[in-house]
């Protein structure tokens, strides 16, 4: 099975570095303070996720899609990268000789989703194309896409509409590719149609 740096991969292609407690192969030093390292362990592994190293994940992502004639559902590889941002719509008025504004009709919008990771071939040193098919097939549903994620649900966030998706080529990297999706917030409606007379 191939061995990968996380931390390594991740300041190379997606420009970006985050710290996991699963890559130590060592559990931190605890402070004074304590720690919560093994309550972390001990729920992952209760989860049943492991990464490539064999180790517990904390926070694996599914993406599911389903209709009366179809269900396909794919569980992202390791512990994908997810922010979620929120925007608010404000409508400010300009006071005559005040400082500031005065705001009114506040409302939210979506939630804006970025996930990231990569795709592996763990198996062999080839480019991982079932990986990327299985991909590709539910990021072109014209449908939103059920997300299975403990910080998904923490935000409230059972479904996602997926607006855009890259996935890049590193170079030197033979088995292994990065990707990116950016999707908005869905959620289900209940509509009551009222017939007129």
């Amino acid at each position: 099975m191939k061995e990968y740096n996380l931390g390594t991969l991740q300041s190379e292609s997606l420009r970006w570095t985050a710290h996991y407690p699963y890559m130590l192969s060592q559990p931190p030093a605890k402070t004074a303070q304590g720690s919560n390292y093994d309550t972390l362990q001990a729920h992952a592994k209760a989860n049943g996720k492991t990464s490539l190293l064999g180790t517990p994940i904390f926070l694996p992502c599914t993406l599911k899609y389903e209709d009366e004639f179809d269900t396909l559902e794919v569980e992202l590889q390791g512990e994908p990268m997810i922010v979620f941002r929120m925007n608010k719509t404000i409508v400010k008025t300009a006071i005559d000789s005040k400082q500031g504004s005065f705001k009114e009709l506040y409302s939210q919008d979506d939630y804006g989703v970025s996930i990231k990771g990569f795709l592996f071939n763990n198996e062999a040193n080839e480019y991982p194309e079932k990986a990327v098919r299985d991909l590709r097939n539910i990021l072109e549903k014209q449908k939103h896409l059920r997300i299975t994620n403990a910080l998904a649900r923490i935000f409230g966030v059972t479904y996602i509409a997926v607006e855009s998706a890259e996935v890049n080529c590193i170079e030197g990297a033979q088995n292994y590719i990065a990707y990116q999706i950016n999707a908005v917030s869905d959620q289900l409606f209940n509509i009551k149609l009222k017939q007129t007379k």
